[in-house]
């Protein structure tokens, strides 16, 4: 069955290098937004698609207003039996986005990971036509894996998530030994994220933080270290 967000909002990220994560989280805690942390941190695991062209990766470098991907994303451990994965499509356009989620049949993700198993968990999965469309001339070419963290403003309109410890895999082919790792204990992924109707506040927001917000995507940066 489909969970769908029924609303675009805006996600604005900010792709920081130059703090490290306690001088960054000690900003979001200290914001006159009065941030706090609502949940606990947790490891996400997301497995994206692309075409043969790499359609997608192009799409979002070159800032096509309207745009799609798809994504796997489960949490906790990366490898084992994933038994709640979720496919993810995110939906762009212009300045804003929106998610479709779709659960699918559990598969099993090990060292020589076979992505036909991955394909039959989708084939035995309840996916609307139009989904198996998109994803049918695309293959799993990205895993990557973080540690993130949730805050939200006192008011409640906005949400901050923080992302550190990033780890990306390629993935080649019908067999995948996972045993390359690109990592990046240096860089902080920060997202605000908040409907369209309190974008009349969120310069105010982000004029106290000590970083600017940036074009940024774990997904094309990750490609752009792989694939490359």
């Amino acid at each position: 069955m489909r969970q769908e967000e029924p609303v675009y909002r805006f996600e604005r990220k900010a792709f920081i290098t130059d703090l490290n994560y306690f001088e960054v989280e000690a900003a979001v805690k200290i914001h006159p937004a009065l941030f706090r942390e609502i949940y606990h941190a947790r490891e996400i695991n997301n497995l994206y698609f692309d075409s043969v062209d790499f359609r997608n990766y192009t799409t979002n470098v070159e800032g096509d207003p309207e745009r799609r991907k798809a994504r796997i994303r489960w949490y906790g451990p990366m490898l084992g039996a994933v038994s709640e994965p979720v496919l993810e499509l995110k939906i762009r356009s212009n300045s804003v986005g929106r998610k479709e989620h779709y659960p699918i049949e559990a598969f099993e993700l090990v060292r020589g990971f076979d992505v036909g198993t991955l394909r039959e968990a989708i084939a035995q999965s309840d996916l609307p036509t139009f989904v198996r469309l998109f994803l049918a001339a695309q293959d799993a070419k990205l895993l990557n894996r973080y540690t993130r963290r949730y805050f939200q403003s006192a008011c409640g309109r906005f949400r901050i998530t923080i992302d550190r410890d990033l780890v990306f895999y390629s993935l080649r082919g019908e067999n995948n030994s996972l045993l390359h790792a690109e990592s990046d204990h240096r860089t902080l992924i920060l997202e605000i994220k908040y409907d369209c109707e309190h974008d009349d506040a969120i310069d105010e927001i982000t004029s106290r933080f000590p970083f600017r917000l940036t074009k940024s995507s774990k997904f094309a940066y990750g490609i752009q270290r792989l694939w490359s």
